[in-house]
């Protein structure tokens, strides 16, 4: 039996390709109407494409982002009890708190009262405990390795090394194209004008994008309904 789709997360998903169109596929469509004009339009019409590629990555690491949050988020309103949510994500949590200070004789107790409740079999936590925002800020960029590390807060390893995923029928390793994705535009955004992506490759990755949303959509629904 198909699990059921957790609204929060569809709505993650749905935003993310509503604004993907309004972002990205505006500046194709004005890309692709100008550079068919007769005449010297290359000078201009250039910026576009870099201008579409850094909005891309934008878009996407607000979806990501947003979609792991979403899904912590749920599982704070339905009150569920600290002992289910998944380990790597409670160990984050007890581990950016346990840096945020020298350990000394005083903060023991508080230590073992944070680990009281990040494993209590009976006590729900909270949204305010989730840390979100710092979650939020720890992502980053949507690298292989940030995504990846998003996902070990779920227990699941190496997540976006296992994924292909079919763009314009070519198989697609995740783990490459979300490193081009990365790798350009860093390129641009670092000021480095050798980085000049062609329509075709914007088009690329704004379709794998979508598609790897959807992914990464499902599983995330997978993993929050595991623990309820």
């Amino acid at each position: 039996m198909p699990l059921a789709k957790l609204q929060p997360l569809e709505d993650c998903c749905t935003s993310f390709k509503l604004t993907v169109e309004s972002d990205v596929k505006s500046l194709m469509t004005l890309y692709d109407a100008e550079s068919a004009k007769p005449g010297p339009s290359a000078t201009w019409v250039q910026p576009l494409l870099r201008s579409s590629c850094v909005l891309l990555v934008a878009d996407f690491e607000n979806f990501i982002e947003g979609l792991f949050c979403a899904a912590f988020a749920d599982l704070a309103s339905r009150n569920v009890v600290a002992d289910k949510y998944p380990k790597g994500f409670r160990h984050w949590l007890f581990r950016k708190e346990v840096h945020m200070r020298s350990i000394g004789a005083d903060d023991v107790k508080d230590y073992i009262e944070l680990s009281q409740r990040l494993f209590n079999p009976v006590r729900a936590l909270t949204l305010d405990e989730l840390s979100l925002e710092d979650l939020k800020e720890k992502f980053d960029n949507p690298t292989p390795v940030n995504i990846n590390w998003m996902a070990g807060l779920f227990d699941v390893e190496n997540y976006v090394d296992g994924i292909t995923v079919r763009v314009m029928d070519q198989p697609t390793l995740a783990k490459s194209a979300i490193g081009e994705l990365a790798e350009r535009r860093n390129a641009i955004a670092h000021g480095d004008s050798t980085q000049q992506p062609k329509d075709a490759d914007i088009k690329r990755l704004t379709k794998f994008c979508v598609l790897f949303a959807n992914q990464i959509t499902k599983d995330v629904n997978k993993w929050t309904q595991q623990c309820l």
